[in-house]
Protein backbone atom coordinates (compact mmCIF):
# COMPACT_ATOMS: atom_id res chain seq x y z
CA UNK A 1 0.00 0.00 0.00
CA UNK A 2 1.61 3.27 -0.75
CA UNK A 3 0.94 6.23 1.10
CA UNK A 4 0.28 9.75 -0.80
CA UNK A 5 1.71 13.04 0.26
CA UNK A 6 -1.58 14.31 0.91
CA UNK A 7 -1.12 14.21 5.03
CA UNK A 8 2.63 15.90 4.62
CA UNK A 9 1.55 18.80 2.77
CA UNK A 10 -1.54 18.93 5.10
CA UNK A 11 0.33 18.91 8.19
CA UNK A 12 2.98 21.27 7.02
CA UNK A 13 0.53 23.83 6.06
CA UNK A 14 -1.47 23.41 9.15
CA UNK A 15 1.45 24.18 10.84
CA UNK A 16 2.15 27.28 9.11
CA UNK A 17 -1.88 28.21 9.65
CA UNK A 18 -1.01 27.54 13.15
CA UNK A 19 1.80 29.84 13.84
CA UNK A 20 0.02 32.38 11.87
CA UNK A 21 -2.76 32.10 14.60
CA UNK A 22 -0.09 32.43 17.42
CA UNK A 23 1.82 35.81 15.50
CA UNK A 24 -1.88 36.97 15.52
CA UNK A 25 -2.50 35.97 18.63
CA UNK A 26 0.86 37.65 20.52
CA UNK A 27 -0.47 41.19 18.35
CA UNK A 28 -3.89 41.18 19.83
CA UNK A 29 -2.83 40.50 22.88
CA UNK A 30 -0.01 43.12 22.83
CA UNK A 31 -2.70 45.38 21.39
CA UNK A 32 -5.01 44.58 24.39
CA UNK A 33 -2.37 45.48 27.29
CA UNK A 34 -1.13 48.40 25.56
CA UNK A 35 -4.79 49.60 25.32
CA UNK A 36 -5.04 49.07 28.94
CA UNK A 37 -2.12 50.47 30.58
CA UNK A 38 -3.11 53.47 28.52
CA UNK A 39 -6.27 53.84 30.19
CA UNK A 40 -4.75 53.52 33.42
CA UNK A 41 -1.92 56.15 32.92
CA UNK A 42 -4.91 58.57 31.85
CA UNK A 43 -6.75 57.73 35.19
CA UNK A 44 -9.91 57.71 33.55
CA UNK A 45 -12.58 55.34 32.87
CA UNK A 46 -13.60 55.39 29.82
CA UNK A 47 -15.76 52.63 29.05
CA UNK A 48 -15.60 52.16 25.05
CA UNK A 49 -11.81 51.88 25.50
CA UNK A 50 -12.17 49.29 27.88
CA UNK A 51 -14.98 46.84 25.95
CA UNK A 52 -12.35 47.28 23.05
CA UNK A 53 -9.40 46.24 25.27
CA UNK A 54 -11.60 43.39 26.13
CA UNK A 55 -12.68 42.13 22.28
CA UNK A 56 -8.56 42.33 21.48
CA UNK A 57 -8.15 39.97 24.75
CA UNK A 58 -11.29 37.99 23.75
CA UNK A 59 -9.94 37.53 19.35
CA UNK A 60 -6.51 36.79 20.74
CA UNK A 61 -8.02 33.93 23.57
CA UNK A 62 -9.74 32.30 19.80
CA UNK A 63 -6.39 32.73 18.38
CA UNK A 64 -4.66 31.16 20.75
CA UNK A 65 -6.97 27.94 21.02
CA UNK A 66 -6.84 27.86 17.20
CA UNK A 67 -3.28 27.84 16.83
CA UNK A 68 -2.69 25.34 19.18
CA UNK A 69 -5.34 22.98 17.85
CA UNK A 70 -3.72 23.95 14.19
CA UNK A 71 -0.48 22.52 15.47
CA UNK A 72 -1.52 19.76 16.90
CA UNK A 73 -3.24 18.88 14.11
CA UNK A 74 -0.66 19.13 11.61
CA UNK A 75 1.15 17.04 13.95
CA UNK A 76 -1.05 14.37 13.59
CA UNK A 77 -1.14 14.38 9.91
CA UNK A 78 2.34 14.67 9.40
CA UNK A 79 2.58 11.47 11.95
CA UNK A 80 -0.40 9.86 9.96
CA UNK A 81 -2.38 9.20 13.37
CA UNK A 82 -5.62 10.10 14.24
CA UNK A 83 -7.41 11.42 11.66
CA UNK A 84 -9.86 13.00 13.52
CA UNK A 85 -7.16 15.57 15.17
CA UNK A 86 -5.71 16.14 12.18
CA UNK A 87 -8.79 17.09 10.25
CA UNK A 88 -10.05 19.64 13.26
CA UNK A 89 -6.46 21.03 12.97
CA UNK A 90 -7.12 21.60 9.39
CA UNK A 91 -10.59 22.94 10.09
CA UNK A 92 -8.97 25.62 12.78
CA UNK A 93 -6.04 26.34 10.02
CA UNK A 94 -9.40 27.72 7.95
CA UNK A 95 -9.39 30.96 10.35
CA UNK A 96 -5.69 32.28 10.20
CA UNK A 97 -5.72 31.37 6.33
CA UNK A 98 -8.72 30.68 4.55
CA UNK A 99 -7.36 29.71 1.35
CA UNK A 100 -4.39 27.18 2.64
CA UNK A 101 -7.01 25.97 5.13
CA UNK A 102 -9.02 24.80 2.26
CA UNK A 103 -6.49 23.29 0.64
CA UNK A 104 -5.35 21.33 3.94
CA UNK A 105 -8.83 20.65 4.62
CA UNK A 106 -9.43 19.02 1.40
CA UNK A 107 -6.20 17.00 1.51
CA UNK A 108 -6.98 15.65 5.26
CA UNK A 109 -10.67 14.38 4.03
CA UNK A 110 -8.92 12.60 0.61
CA UNK A 111 -6.12 10.96 2.68
CA UNK A 112 -8.25 9.07 5.68
CA UNK A 113 -6.97 5.69 4.47
CA UNK A 114 -3.67 6.96 4.57
CA UNK A 115 -3.89 7.44 8.64
CA UNK A 116 -3.82 4.56 11.76
CA UNK A 117 -6.91 3.35 12.62
CA UNK A 118 -8.14 5.83 15.30
CA UNK A 119 -7.96 3.88 19.15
Amino acid sequence: MTKSPMPTIAGVIDIISGTLALIGFSLFFIFSIAISISVIELDGCDLGVDIASGILFLISSILLIIGILSIYGGIRALRRKNWRWALTGSICALIPNFPLGIVSTILVALSKDDFEMDA
